[in-house]
């Protein structure tokens, strides 16, 4: 998904390498956290990663595979393992 694609591309130092440390995934979860109640809730998801090209079923699907918990909302921990585990491999099971 372009979303996923998009914050994999942010975890780029530009240089190809990636960003060691969770610091830059503490600032995409912070910045998504509109409300700052250490949870993304779909609105802020859609609202954080959406973009013209991604139909709100498709982030649908990505939210749904990165809340892992299945509790309605993605704490840091579930964004960090999804883009630290690969993202993609992970949604598709």
């Amino acid at each position: 998904a372009a979303a996923a694609a998009a914050a994999a591309a942010a975890a780029s130092t530009g240089t190809g390498e990636s960003v060691s440390g969770s610091h830059l995934f503490d600032d995409v979860f912070r910045r998504a956290d509109t409300n700052d109640d250490d949870a993304i809730d779909f609105d802020e998801f859609k609202a954080y990663f959406g973009d013209e090209y991604t139909s709100d079923a498709q982030l649908r699907e990505l939210f749904d595979s990165i809340d892992t918990n299945k509790n309605g909302t993605i704490e840091h921990a579930e964004l960090i393992r999804y883009f630290t585990a690969g993202g993609a491999v992970d949604a598709e099971r």
